[in-house]
């Protein structure tokens, strides 16, 4: 029961167009596995595909502290 569609920043249903940046856009499109360069995790009780949402932090200083006030 994995959530696999890509939203809007701010968790809100996808629409055709946005006002955000694409690496914000990006952090609420869901990835692969291999987009992500991961591997499954094995839990106690449940075993989770390793694809998912994902913020990559790069960049300059004022570009990471800008994008992180708008994934909320």
């Amino acid at each position: 029961n994995e959530e696999k569609q890509s939203f809007q920043p701010g968790w809100r249903n996808n629409q055709t167009s946005s006002s955000f940046n694409s690496v914000i856009n990006r952090a609420f499109t869901y990835q692969t596995s291999d987009e992500l360069n991961s591997s499954i995790y094995v839990g106690k009780h449940e075993t989770y595909n390793s694809g998912g949402y994902a913020y990559e932090f790069r960049g300059r200083l004022s570009d990471l502290q800008s994008n992180l006030s708008e994934l909320y």
